[in-house]
């Protein structure tokens, strides 16, 4: 199964995820494809699931950056991982430009 397309763009990899779930499948083939010098984007569009402790550890260790989350996406990331704190985009163009990145962005359950 072909989980992700990758981009290459000068400063950055870009990978397109094709699948809705982020499991330890798709993190077994993202670690073959990934280097640790090149700048890493995933463009989140098409998921809507994350079964991955090994994502959410490497998000955690900033990387690589997230961008054109859903909403349902951004709060379950943002509430699992580093106490309520993220680092994504809005989207592709403000990862590739380092511009409007979500950070200092904390939630709280009341």
């Amino acid at each position: 199964m072909n989980f992700f397309d990758i981009k290459k763009k000068k400063n950055a990899v870009i990978f397109l995820i094709n699948c809705e779930i982020i499991d330890d499948y798709f993190m077994t083939d993202f670690e073959k494809n990934i280097n640790s010098s090149d700048r890493i984007g995933l463009d989140m569009k098409n998921v809507k699931t994350i079964k991955s402790f090994k994502f959410i550890k490497l998000l955690g260790l900033n990387k690589f950056k997230l961008f054109n989350l859903s909403s349902e996406m951004l709060a379950f990331i943002m509430l699992i991982s580093k106490g309520g704190y993220l680092k994504a985009y809005v989207n592709e163009q403000d990862f590739n430009q380092n511009k409007r990145e979500f950070i200092k962005r904390k939630f709280l359950i009341v």
